[in-house]
C-alpha cells in the first residue's frame, strides 16, 4: 500500500471534485474523487468496509 502513496497523492492533485467521508471528531474513513462526472477514484479505510461509506460518498457524488 506505502508504494501506491505517491501515486494517490499525485492523482488527488489533479482530481476536480473530491468528497471526504468523516466520522463526528473528523477521522477520515474514504474519499470519492470525480473528474467531469466521472468517478475517478475511490478509497474506503478497509477497517470501515461494510458500513456503506463507499455508496454514501456515490450517492454524494450525483450532485455534484
Amino acid at each position: 500500500m506505502e508504494d501506491l502513496r505517491p501515486l494517490v497523492q499525485q492523482g488527488i492533485a489533479e482530481i476536480q471534485h473530491l468528497l471526504v467521508y468523516t466520522d463526528p471528531e473528523g477521522q477520515p474513513f474514504g474519499f470519492i474523487g470525480v473528474q467531469d462526472q466521472k468517478i475517478e477514484m475511490l478509497f474506503v479505510d478497509p477497517a470501515a468496509r461494510g458500513q456503506g461509506i463507499g455508496k454514501s460518498l456515490g450517492t454524494m457524488s450525483y450532485t455534484l
